[in-house]
């Protein structure tokens, strides 16, 4: 038999107990939240109210803005569209490559352990720390597969040799990046002087060895395709000297074309969210 609203709310806390997982239930007249302890904190909610922002600055990047009160609001929140983030969905990703802080930041809770984040922190973290692991033992492999001198006969072995050590050090670079951002995030690293010089510097680096590596791997193609072309006129013996030049100017050209954007790079705090 269906029991009315006074005596149903007796059994509030019922669903927060049966399920630890349950972060918040409601009927026609409540919204109840599942505390820590599991118990259920319920209030009054309207499931009709439409109160949309009177002042439609409060959100930028054409976010939706809601109130808690139809004329005299204390509290506003916004709701980002795609591409969009911040408490105000102030910052925004549209038309730039995606960073850690972006995808990751805001799912980070501020002054809580990292067994007590989120699941998507943790599950990032697994993921993370396995991909560098892979990487570590692919690039160790690579260097010792190519580290005689009589393996690297043509340009395209120096090529991959140098890849292989290109590779560990991106790996290297990604995992101090990753652990900088979740102890940033957290609050563990506060220091604005190293976090902006390490925004500037793990980037920067980042950048540079994974543009230069996918770099090297399109020689390799173009070496052995114009090999292909050349057939038993081709000279082996010069394209040693062509890589050691060739990566020379590659390197310096990735470093010069990255040079703007990290000019260009620094801190931004959001007040809201105590973030930086």
């Amino acid at each position: 038999m269906a029991l009315n609203l006074i005596e149903r709310m007796k059994y509030y806390h019922i669903p927060c107990l049966k399920d630890e997982r349950l972060k918040c239930f409601y009927d026609e007249e409540h919204m109840c939240l599942c505390t820590i302890e599991h118990h259920a904190n319920c209030f009054d909610f309207d499931h009709n109210m439409t109160y949309d922002c009177q002042r439609s600055i409060y959100c930028q990047n054409d976010a939706q803005c809601f109130q808690d009160h139809p004329t005299c609001p204390s509290f506003m929140i916004c709701v980002c569209g795609e591409c969009s983030y911040g408490s105000r969905c102030q910052f925004t990703s549209n038309g730039f490559t995606l960073s850690l802080e972006a995808i990751l930041g805001y799912q980070i809770h501020p002054h809580i352990t990292l067994k007590r984040q989120p699941t998507i922190v943790k599950v990032s973290v697994v993921v993370v720390m396995g991909l560098v692991v892979l990487s570590l033992i692919n690039g160790t492999i690579l260097i010792i597969t190519f580290q005689s001198d009589k393996l690297r006969k043509v340009g395209s072995d120096l090529y991959l040799f140098v890849s292989s050590i290109i590779s560990i050090f991106t790996a290297v670079i990604f995992a101090l990046k990753f652990w900088l951002v979740v102890f940033s995030q957290q609050g563990t690293v506060t220091n604005r002087a190293f976090l902006s010089f390490s925004c500037i510097i793990s980037d920067g680096l980042f950048q540079v060895f994974r543009s230069f590596a996918s770099w090297l791997h399109a020689a390799v193609i173009a070496e052995r395709a114009f090999g292909v072309s050349k057939g038993v006129s081709f000279d082996i013996s010069k394209t040693k000297q062509i890589a050691r030049t060739t990566m020379s100017i590659l390197f310096c050209f990735e470093i010069l074309s990255n040079i703007q954007d990290l000019l260009n790079r620094h801190l931004i705090d959001d007040i809201e969210e105590q973030r930086t």
